[in-house]
């Protein structure tokens, strides 16, 4: 037995030495596919500066564990023609672009308009994060789908800037998720149509005791078609969803046809010192909170959210007086902290 355990920390070590570092410019066409392809466990592939135009001959997969990141200080948008797929019991992990995704399969009028994300096979440990990320233009479906037949085990969103698509942000339902955590993020700007219920996060995980955190987020002028549904919606198929945590978050001017809900938890949950404005349904826009804390329902006072600007209306010499000053869990102010000012 101890032969087995000292092998397990030489392995590891071994896939550290070989991992590599390969940076790629968008001189060669699909070249963040094609290193991908290409790459082994562990490899990091750093995008330089520009624009990235990936053609739809095959989906952007990571197979393999491994980091995409912009180079440091480097403005990079990817503009895909296909999703992003994890497969394989992969970790795939995103880092400081932009994606523009208003050219998903733009050119292939056999094949529908696609989503951005999605779990790409029913291999359980497909991992996803995304970190630092600006999202937006999907002009038909999600950012992130996982179907019945398609497997997710966790999804991590940090600092990311989500905007203006055309479908639910996250439509997480049937599949293997085991935790969610969203935090410092900002949702903004999400249609909805067709048979997608709810903008813009839906999670009915078929697993069990599936942890879900939302935290210090910004949802603004998001659409829901039904008022069964809301902003963030869990356990919607009678799932066992119910360790679910949302914290210090707004949420602001719903874009609905008769009014919706900010949040709707079938299953129960915590929602503790977050601010909502102008829900109609339910008790301010939150429904089936096992446990309500310090919520207020009043305007946040955004500087101009109209034209994309969440920060609170004020300056050096005329503070804010928003009541998302100070109002969270910590003593922080209330939503994404990138809008965040003095």
């Amino acid at each position: 037995m101890k032969k087995i355990f000292l092998l397990i920390p030489v392995l590891a070590l071994s896939l550290m030495v070989n991992a590599t570092k390969t940076t790629i410019d968008n001189s060669s066409a699909d070249a963040l596919r094609l290193a991908l392809y290409y790459s082994s466990v562990g490899d990091t592939i750093v995008m330089t500066a520009g624009t990235y135009e990936e053609s739809n001959s095959d989906y952007i997969a990571w197979k393999r564990d491994n980091v995409v990141m912009a180079a440091e200080g480097a403005n990079v948008t990817i503009k895909p023609h296909v999703s992003f797929r994890v497969r394989n019991g992969a970790r795939g992990k995103l880092i400081g672009v932009k994606i523009d995704a208003s050219k998903l399969n733009e050119n292939d009028p056999a094949t529908s308009y696609e989503n951005i994300f999605e779990a790409g096979d029913a291999t359980d440990g497909n991992r996803l994060i995304l970190e630092n990320c600006e999202i937006y233009g999907n002009v038909s479906k999600t950012m992130l789908r996982c179907a019945s037949d398609k497997k997710l085990d966790s999804l991590i969103i940090n600092n990311c800037y989500i905007h203006d698509n055309a479908q639910a942000t996250l439509r997480l339902q049937s599949t293997s998720l085991k935790g969610v955590t969203i935090t410092n993020t900002t949702i903004a700007n999400v249609a909805n149509g067709g048979s997608f219920w709810c903008a813009p996060i839906d999670i009915s995980s078929t697993a069990v005791d599936a942890k879900v955190i939302v935290d210090h987020c910004t949802f603004y002028h998001n659409t829901s078609i039904s008022s069964s549904y809301a902003d963030v919606t869990t356990g919607v198929d009678g799932s066992s969803t119910s360790d679910v945590t949302i914290t210090n978050c707004i949420f602001a001017q719903p874009a609905s046809y008769d009014g919706s809900r900010a949040i709707n938890l079938t299953n129960g949950g915590t929602v503790r010192n977050c601010l909502t404005f102008n829900y109609t349904k339910s008790t301010n826009g939150i429904q089936g909170a096992t446990v309500k804390e310090n919520c207020i329902a009043v305007d946040p006072l955004f500087t101009d959210a109209a034209n994309g600007d969440y920060s609170f209306a004020g300056n050096w010499v005329t503070p804010s007086i928003s009541p998302a000053r100070g109002a969270a869990t910590d003593g922080s102010d209330l939503g994404d902290p990138r809008w965040y000012s003095a």
